[in-house]
């Protein structure tokens, strides 16, 4: 059974480490095309409606984590009632969806033999902020789809990061085009470290069968313990353009640990500016061509 942990301690002087995880150029052959996209040459040239659409989707995501944390709390402090016959249905293929304001999650296992997503247990949001185990059985159709694109997402995870001991969060949600996004990211860690410097988008057909396109940022994973002094950057000079849902995603789960917290692509440096009692807004500024790369 694999649940999420929450981690209070904190550590005034955070360190950063590498976990000795580089991956070769041809697996990011697709950047490198990208790569190819022209600077921006003013502040102006910002897309901001782009960037508003993925921080719609990081925002959900964002809630999607939330609900998640309070659900697999819940879980773990009803394992010993649940019944071994319960908790032995358990596996990675958890998944929340939200369905007219009611948040849902489901906790259990896709079996790629018979090719069915197995419900164990299912958890509702109430009035009031509240959350209970419900009976209701979850649509057929759409288990086994989420389980199954949730499933052949975390099968395409590079293999070093298969093989590790890194623990990793997933976050399905479906598309207005009737596909379905799962996205992969390092989780908070058992021994409090929070990661960052990957993250995996996959866009999979409605049945999640087949994918159809992938959003990667791949480099070496670095670790940080909350410090409300730092600064933590996610740093990316070779790619183009604003940041991904993923990077938004840790940006609203973490500004609050950390005094900055800032994605930096080739083009932009943006942060969520954040201060008690003041309104967040984020911010973004154009990085200036290096003479070398002006040159090329």
């Amino acid at each position: 059974m694999s649940l999420r942990r929450k981690f209070v301690r904190v550590n005034r002087m955070m360190r950063i480490i590498r976990f000795g995880l580089t991956f070769f150029a041809a697996c990011i052959a697709a950047a490198s095309a990208a790569s190819a996209q022209p600077r921006p040459q003013n502040g102006a040239e910002f897309p901001a409606a782009q960037f508003d659409s993925l921080d719609r989707i990081a925002f959900y995501l964002w809630q999607y984590d939330s609900f998640a944390w309070a659900t697999s709390d819940k879980l773990a402090a009803e394992a010993g009632t649940l019944g071994k016959a319960i908790t032995d249905r358990l596996g990675s293929e958890w998944f929340c969806f939200k369905r007219d304001s009611v948040w849902h999650a489901v906790y259990g296992r896709y079996d790629p033999q018979t090719d069915t997503y197995d419900a164990a247990v299912h958890y509702v949001s109430t009035s009031g902020n509240k959350i209970v185990r419900t009976d209701a059985p979850i649509d057929a159709s759409l288990g086994n789809r989420f389980g199954r694109a949730i499933y052949l997402a975390g099968q395409r995870l590079p293999q070093p990061l298969r093989s590790s001991n890194l623990r990793f969060n997933s976050y399905i949600r479906e598309r207005a085009d009737d596909g379905i996004d799962v996205w992969l990211v390092p989780a908070w860690q058992s021994n409090g470290w929070i990661l960052y410097g990957v993250d995996f988008q996959y866009t999979l057909d409605r049945e999640g069968r087949t994918v159809r396109d992938s959003v990667v940022r791949l480099g070496d994973i670095k670790g940080a313990r909350p410090d409300s002094t730092a600064t933590v950057q996610l740093v990316h000079p070779n790619a183009p353009g604003i940041p991904t849902v993923a990077e938004l995603l840790f940006i609203h789960l973490y500004t609050k640990y950390f005094a900055h917290v800032r994605v930096i692509t080739r083009d932009w440096v943006s942060e969520l500016f954040h201060r008690r009692g003041v309104p967040s807004a984020w911010i973004h500024a154009l990085r200036e061509a290096s003479p070398t790369t002006a040159k090329q």
